[in-house]
């Protein structure tokens, strides 16, 4: 393995034994003394790693062998824990009298007893297990390095954005494999597997996955769903992108350790609301499903969702026949990414289901992009919705749009356009700001106030007549402007001064076109 890695992992189970989770399940089922023996194993197991690593690189094959032992011991330690943490989080999420039989008999006191039994024995056998590889590394005298191995670089690295990239196993990790054509042997300790063919029913090793990516060049057989929900429920990340899936299974919901989860550029109409059981995962990508209408409807049990894309403009990869969003998404407060938010049309049989925009309130950290579409609104009592939505405390959006899909049919709504733009009012810290399909004929005031704004994209708001002055905003370097039929004039007090911004006029009718340097 890499370097670094194997500590990574040990000092996270040591985090986790540390967290109010494990102390809950301790109390929980009576298991305090051993889940702190575990703790104290893997501590000391985690201060000679550097050591061993550093040996194994000498090519000494007992040490590479015990490492391979200690792999797979702290592998099935993070699976016992995230057994645990499962549990205790889908406790929490029982919602009182919609508890289901089944739920409330999982969890009586009988049956909890049971259960508190069986994983005690799991981790006292665990515990013993590690304790064994323990002892076996003092023929080796390895040089316990309490610090130095905190320094480490992160296993999990991170795209320049929020949302993270996919992990196709830990890096250098030995067990990683790519499946080509002609390519079938998968050993037992495969971890990590991409396959660019059609997915092999029978893996042997199914059951040890922790990564499953099916490239593009795969193919989706009848039963695949079935065969990676029944012998994959170790998986942490799964790929399924560009398949033409139209349906996702119920069975999903046996993949309970899943993190991540892409099922982008399908032809599913909705997403199984089993989806909402995989109460560890952190990142659902759909960008790209076209025909997808709805989002699972109990999407408030994902609360450690931090970043759902459902597609943008900007990325033209756009949900575009979402029809709303689920209520209840106000709850994900740990989101960071939420790519857009549909604004329902008028009320229909499904309003109970539906979240207005108010359910933005406190998704205060969400980050980089954010759409709204708003394809429909009710009345004058929408106003109220979207000034809850409480945009202003966004402060680490970077990107907003705001889209419009509607049409023009009378001069009557004129004035309440005005005032849904008027509540949107973004944080002075956003870069850009994209406003489509707008209906009013008066620019909200309030731009000329986002003094970090780089770029302003104005387009089809057919009947705005004014743009307030843009003086105020010194990093500004583009203003693009498409069908504003009506625009008449920009507010301007212009100032020299030593980095000039520049505005780009096009496709306006009755205003000159210019272009400042």
């Amino acid at each position: 393995m890499a370097e670094g890695v194997l500590f990574n992992i040990a000092e996270e189970i040591i985090k986790t034994l540390g967290s109010l989770t494990a102390q809950e399940v301790a109390l929980w089922w009576g298991i305090e003394d051993q889940l702190w023996m575990l703790n104290e194993t893997v501590t000391r197991i985690k201060a000679v790693i550097q050591d061993a690593e550093e040996q194994a690189q000498k090519q000494n094959h007992q040490i590479e062998d015990w490492l391979m032992k200690l792999r797979e011991g702290v592998y099935d330690a993070e699976d016992l824990l995230d057994d645990f943490s499962t549990q205790v989080l889908r406790k929490q999420l029982m919602p009182g009298k919609r508890v289901s039989r089944e739920v409330r008999l999982f969890f009586s006191r009988s049956n909890q007893s049971v259960y508190g039994l069986r994983m005690g024995h799991r981790v006292k056998a665990l515990r013993e297990r590690l304790d064994d590889i323990e002892t076996d590394s003092k023929r080796f005298n390895f040089v316990a390095r309490q610090e130095e191995g905190a320094s480490l670089t992160t296993v999990r690295e991170q795209t320049t954005s929020s949302e993270p990239e996919v992990i196709v196993g830990r890096d250098g990790d030995n067990v990683n494999i790519k499946v080509e054509r002609g390519e079938t042997r998968i050993c037992d300790l495969t971890r990590h597997v991409s396959f660019d063919m059609e997915l092999d029913l029978s893996l042997p090793c199914a059951k040890r996955l922790r990564t499953l990516v099916l490239l593009r060049g795969g193919k989706w057989e009848k039963g695949a769903w079935e065969s990676i929900c029944r012998d994959c429920r170790h998986l942490r990340v799964l790929v399924l992108s560009h398949f033409r899936m139209k349906k996702v299974s119920p069975l999903i919901e046996k993949l309970k350790h899943m993190k991540y989860l892409d099922l982008s550029n399908n032809e599913m109409e909705e997403l199984s609301n089993s989806v909402t059981s995989l109460v560890n995962l952190q990142v659902l990508k759909l960008n790209g499903c076209l025909s997808l209408k709805e989002l699972p409807r109990d999407i408030s049990k994902l609360i450690n969702m931090r970043h759902l894309d459902v597609g943008c403009y900007l990325d033209d990869d756009l949900c575009d026949n979402l029809e709303y969003m689920p209520r209840g998404i106000g709850k994900l407060t740990s989101l960071q990414t939420l790519s857009c938010f549909v604004v329902a049309k008028k009320k229909s049989p499904k309003s109970k289901m539906i979240g207005g925009l108010d359910e933005l309130r406190m998704l205060n950290e969400l980050r980089g992009r954010l759409e709204i579409r708003v394809k429909g609104y009710e009345g004058g009592s929408c106003i109220s919705e979207f000034e809850g939505a409480k945009l202003f405390d966004k402060e680490f959006l970077q990107s907003l749009t705001i889209q419009w899909d509607l049409e023009l049919d009378s001069d009557s709504d004129i004035d309440l356009y005005d005032k849904m733009l008027q509540s949107l009012q973004p944080n002075s810290s956003l870069q850009e700001l994209i406003v489509k399909g707008y209906g009013g004929m008066r620019f909200p005031s309030w731009v000329s106030d986002l003094s970090n704004l780089v770029s302003i994209d104005l387009h089809h708001c057919r009947r705005l007549e004014h743009i307030p002055s843009l003086d105020g905003i010194p990093s500004l370097e583009e203003l693009s402007i498409l069908a504003l039929d009506d625009l008449e004039y920009i507010d301007s007090h212009y100032q020299a001064r030593d980095e000039c911004p520049i505005y780009i006029a096009r496709d306006v009718n009755g205003v000159q076109r210019w272009k400042l340097s």
